[in-house]
């Protein structure tokens, strides 16, 4: 199954969330084939699916009211301005943004900060003189780590349902993760060659 997904990505036959739908339907004729799946198992599994994607999309929605909340407030420009005021130095900056974002990244849903983060911020990084590639590469990355750290990470709770663990087990799972992500955030953060050099020498 692993070859014929990524076969099927590699050669363009399906996109990678299609291939998704490829692997259940996979799954699905196996098991009948195997006699390992029932029609009865199969309700049951569709049960058990529905149950935790509305539990997820539930977690989600609640972190695009927080995004809304926070834009009501004006946090995101309020931010904005403060770093911009504190300092002029584009590594400095980039330092700063990195646990902005990962602190956002704790309550907030990826895509609703980057559609309120974005447009506030992107006027300042071209002040700042900062390559906007390498700044959306820093962003995501933080964001991507803000979503698994304590206590309010949206996919922690994900893990936790998909998994069955408590949410304390997940939390302890995850510790050594964040010293390989942060080393990640940091060079990237540091060295702007790390993420630009393939787009501005082979894409422009």
């Amino acid at each position: 199954m692993p070859v014929f997904i990524i076969g099927g990505i590699l050669s363009g036959m399906f996109t990678a969330t299609e291939a998704g739908a490829v692997a259940v339907l996979y799954a699905i004729g196996l098991g009948f084939y195997q006699g390992s799946l029932t029609g009865e198992i199969l309700l049951e599994e569709f049960r058990d699916g529905m149950v935790e994607t509305f539990s997820i999309l539930f977690i989600i929605s609640l972190a695009m009211l927080y995004g809304l909340v926070a834009l009501q407030l004006r946090i995101p420009i309020l931010l904005a301005d403060a770093i911009t005021g504190f300092t002029t130095n584009p590594t400095v900056a980039i330092l700063i943004f990195v646990p902005l974002f990962m602190l956002i990244g704790t309550f907030m849903s990826i895509t609703a900060t980057i559609m309120i983060m974005v447009p506030i911020l992107m006027p300042i990084i071209g002040t700042l003189g900062i390559d906007p590639i390498h700044f959306g590469i820093v962003m995501i990355l933080s964001l991507m780590t803000g979503v698994v750290t304590p206590p309010l990470g949206s996919v922690l709770f994900v893990l936790e349902k998909v998994t069955d663990a408590s949410l304390e087990t997940v939390m302890r799972a995850m510790v050594l993760f964040y010293i390989p992500l942060l080393v990640v955030i940091l060079i990237v953060a540091l060295v702007p060659e790390v993420s630009v050099y393939v787009p501005n020498n082979y894409f422009f």
